[in-house]
């Protein structure tokens, strides 16, 4: 019985054995062979700053972004025009908005999907800003069954505070407003 035991036991350590063996990569030869195979094609790194302008501009929360559509509906634009103007506003656009609110600005890629945007004397609004920050970071979604690349504003930061919860909201509106034709 003792030996019964023992035989089964050792069965079952040589198929656990076996089975962590079938699990790790082979070494020698065949691993050598199938190394400049994999180095051969190596993966193509994706440029963070590569179509950035094209993507999406949005805000984190859409109710926000509802809040903005209804107070530019508001000055006189039709709901319609204002929401296709949400759905088409752009990275680029923001760009296009600081060259006219700001002296200078600076897209810098911060790593892991993050931007931070530099402006110097920056006005929002009436307004003016010796310096200002906003940082985003990238995100993909579905609507509507069609995938959209987008950029989210994060943080606002203006002369050294985080004033996210005003110039972000506002930020967002004034783009909207420029967008639709206001």
């Amino acid at each position: 019985m003792a030996r019964f035991t023992l035989g089964g036991a050792l069965l079952a350590l040589l198929l656990v054995a076996g089975l962590a063996l079938a699990g790790c990569q082979t070494t020698g030869a065949g691993a050598q062979k199938a190394a400049p195979a994999a180095s051969s094609a190596p993966a193509v790194q994706a440029d963070p700053m590569a179509d950035l302008d094209k993507r999406m501009f949005l805000l984190p929360d859409g109710r926000d972004m509802s809040y903005i559509v209804v107070r530019v509906t508001r000055l006189g634009v039709s709901e319609t025009a204002v929401r296709k103007a949400a759905q088409d506003l752009t990275l680029a656009d923001f760009r296009a908005w600081l060259n006219e609110t700001a002296r200078a600005h600076r897209v810098n890629y911060l790593g892991s999907g993050r931007f931070q945007v530099d402006a110097l004397d920056f006005t929002l609004g009436s307004e003016r800003f010796a310096e200002a920050s906003f940082l985003m970071h990238l995100t993909r979604f579905v609507s509507a069954g069609r995938t959209i690349d987008g950029i989210i504003l994060d943080q606002t930061v203006l002369d050294g505070r985080d004033l996210t919860s005003y110039a972000g909201l506002k930020a967002y509106e004034l783009l909207l407003e420029r967008k639709a034709g206001l």
